[in-house]
C-alpha cells in the first residue's frame, strides 16, 4: 500500500502498475477505485475482484507464473512451480483463457520470471508464454490490450558479470518473437 501511495504521488494512475502477490481486500478496493493498472495473482484473487466489482472500470490483467524453472539466484526466481507470484500456467491455463475470455475487463497479460540470476533465455521465454497465450484467446475473439513483460534486468555484482542491455534484449525479443 505504501508503494501504491507513493506512485500515486507522482505519476497519474493509469500509468501506475499495482502487483502483489498478497494483496488486501482494501488494498485491492483502492486499486480498482484509483484506476491504477491492477494485476491479479491468483484465481481466488480474481474471484475477489469480481466480488468487489463485476465490471471494473480499472484496467486489470493476470500475472502468469510460466513455471520455466529457477535462475541462478533461488531468492529472486518468481517463475518456478508453486510460487506465490502470479497463475501457474502449466496448471491453469484453460481458467485463465477462460477467465480473459468471459470478462471483458481483464485486458491484459504480466509475465516475471525474476529480479536477478535470470538470463536472457529466460526472460524470452516468459515472453513467448504471453505471447502464445495472448494467441490462444485471441483465437476465441478476444485481443488483449497489453502485454507486460515485467521486471528489469540482472545487475553486475561481480567484474566478471556480463552486463546485459535493454537494446539487446530488445533485439533478442524481436528475434524471438
Amino acid at each position: 500500500a505504501a508503494e501504491l501511495a507513493l506512485a500515486l504521488e507522482l505519476c497519474p494512475p493509469e500509468r501506475v502498475v499495482f502487483d502483489s502477490p498478497a494483496k488486501t481486500h482494501r488494498e485491492l478496493e483502492w486499486a480498482l477505485q484509483t484506476g491504477v493498472i491492477l494485476h491479479i495473482d491468483s484465481l481466488q484473487e480474481l474471484e475477489r475482484v469480481i466480488a468487489l466489482d463485476p465490471e471494473p472500470s480499472s484496467a486489470v490483467g493476470i500475472r502468469i507464473n510460466p513455471s520455466l524453472g529457477m535462475g541462478t539466484i533461488a531468492d529472486t526466481s518468481t517463475a518456478v512451480a508453486g510460487s506465490k507470484f502470479g497463475i501457474d500456467l502449466h496448471a491453469h491455463r484453460a481458467a485463465i483463457v477462460d477467465a480473459l475470455v468471459q470478462y471483458p475487463w481483464l485486458r491484459g497479460l504480466h509475465v516475471h520470471v525474476g529480479s536477478q540470476g535470470c538470463e536472457l533465455d529466460q526472460l524470452v521465454a516468459g515472453a513467448r508464454a504471453v505471447d502464445e497465450l495472448s494467441q490462444e484467446v485471441a483465437a476465441r475473439g478476444k485481443a488483449l490490450d497489453w502485454l507486460d513483460l515485467g521486471g528489469g534486468l540482472p545487475v553486475a555484482y561481480r567484474e566478471s558479470d556480463t552486463v546485459r542491455t535493454f537494446a539487446e534484449l530488445a533485439q533478442v525479443l524481436e528475434h524471438a518473437l
